[in-house]
């Protein structure tokens, strides 16, 4: 068949069918034009900053096959299938050498901002906290190679996941990393080290601001949105949107007929199971536990100080958060609150006192707590860091008018100290303590402490009659 010309006339005459091969109808060139007119705004988009251009991805929207099946496992419930995922996912992704060095990889830099956008949603809303420590050992792993590889991204997701924006969150991933760093687990702890470094330094290359304090506000903010929720485990699970399946199984019944549905008691009043409720309460005492431990630390590496406008006061929401767990019926929750609270008496003296000048910060109800706390501890192990919270407690008075007599004065002094404690109640506490012998705790631990207390005391009466305690045994 022969190709003819058109004629000039515009008469139609059938020219052939490879003329349809290099034919551009108007859909098509309206195609390319959207593409060309795409590739102009990513290229324009692409010079925004990027807190502002990413977003986090609950989806992996890359197109990388291996990536998407690692993922899938990443998401799985057992806990080795996901710390090797997580493992294989930052040797592919984020790959560094020992030094923590960014190495070369096949993946694009948009790739791997994909990459890190979905890795992202499933660190601060599963992976960090999860009950495995090996998995959160490899999400931590991961966000801390991710930071040598594409910084820029890192941390627009780091100040979107701290932002005002962020509503109904719990916690931030900054305040996780900064909390692992108290760990018990010897190798958790030290890889946090590792990374916080890391994202200090480049959280310290982004931020036009004083970078410290804008860490000490991330920390507080994740730690009081963390102890809000501590009440019980299922808050905590709750507030953490850690979900719950139903294990609801079909059976097959004894005699042979078709499998009926059946349930435990727990799933038919819509009640966790007994393992998911072993999981949240190993979640709830760890969690709530190095939360408390991260605020010792952070309030050692960062004390107020007399001739610093920084004051603890301004950027808590409610001081009373923090000594929450200061009357719980878990001992360690005790013990570690008294730990915390003679931290702050000794680093944050605004959170008992107040502000600068004494009048701005919340009330304190410590004086109450304390007495309460002393008549009613049992626990062993506890009466020394309580001893010792107490002595502290009386000793920070000092820097008021009135000196350390103001410890025992019930009312609020005009310069806006807290409320001291009843000397008559603290007394009769502390004896009645004592005539127990602290319940057996071993006295070189808390005896030291006795004769400081007692000075402050200025009625001979009432250093007689604890005297008198500490005699009778």
């Amino acid at each position: 068949m022969v190709k003819q010309k058109r004629n000039a006339n515009g008469a139609s005459e059938f020219t052939g069918f490879a003329a349809f091969a290099s034919h551009q109808s108007s859909a098509a060139a309206a195609v390319q034009l959207s593409r060309a007119k795409g590739t102009t705004t990513a290229s324009s988009s692409s010079s925004e900053k990027p807190e502002n251009r990413l977003k986090l991805n609950p989806i992996y929207a890359g197109n990388d096959a291996q990536l998407a099946q690692l993922f899938k496992r990443v998401t799985k419930k057992d806990a080795t299938t996901k710390s090797r995922a997580l493992s294989e996912l930052c040797s592919y992704a984020f790959p560094c050498d020992d030094s923590g060095i960014a190495t070369k990889t096949t993946l694009q830099k948009n790739e791997q901002v994909s990459v890190l956008s979905h890795f992202f949603f499933l660190l601060a809303n599963k992976l960090i906290h999860d009950n495995n420590s090996l998995v959160r050992k490899e999400s931590l792993k991961v966000i801390g190679n991710a930071m040598e590889h594409v910084p820029k991204a890192c941390n627009g997701l780091l100040r979107q996941d701290v932002s005002a924006d962020n509503i109904g969150a719990i916690g931030n991933v900054i305040g996780w990393t900064y909390s692992f760093q108290s760990s018990q687990i010897a190798e958790e702890s030290k890889l946090a080290m590792n990374v916080w470094k890391s994202m200090f330094t480049m959280l310290r290359k982004f931020h036009d601001n004083d970078v410290e304090g804008y860490v000490k506000q991330c920390v507080v903010s994740h730690a009081e949105s963390i102890l809000q929720s501590s009440s019980r485990a299922t808050n905590l699970a709750s507030a953490l949107s850690v979900s719950r399946k139903k294990s609801i199984q079909p059976v097959q019944s004894k005699k042979g007929g078709k499998g009926k549905v059946q349930s435990n008691k727990s799933d038919e009043a819509g009640g966790p199971s007994e393992s998911e409720k072993e999981d949240m309460e190993e979640r709830y005492e760890r969690v709530v536990l190095l939360t408390l431990r991260a605020l010792c630390s952070l309030l050692r590496e960062y004390p107020e100080k007399d001739d610093n406008e920084f004051r603890y006061a301004d950027i808590v929401q409610a001081n009373s958060v923090l000594w929450k767990h200061i009357s719980s019926l878990k001992g360690s929750f005790r013990r570690t609150t008294f730990d915390l609270v003679t931290c702050i008496i000794q680093n944050a003296t605004s959170l008992i006192h107040g502000g600068k000048s004494g009048t701005e910060a919340n009330k304190s109800n410590l004086s109450s707590l304390l007495l309460n706390i002393l008549s009613s501890e049992r626990d062993l192990a506890n009466f020394a860091p309580l001893f010792e919270m107490v002595l502290l407690f009386i000793a920070s008075f000092r820097k008021f008018d009135g000196g350390i007599e103001m410890a025992w004065v019930t009312t609020e002094s005009e310069d806006g100290c807290c409320r001291g404690m009843d000397v008559k109640s603290f007394v009769k506490s502390m004896s009645k303590v004592l005539k127990k012998a602290c319940y057996g705790s071993p006295s070189l631990q808390w005896a030291p402490m006795m004769l400081p207390i007692l000075a402050t005391i200025k009625s001979p009466d009432y250093q007689l009659q604890i005297l008198t305690s500490l005699v009778r045994n």
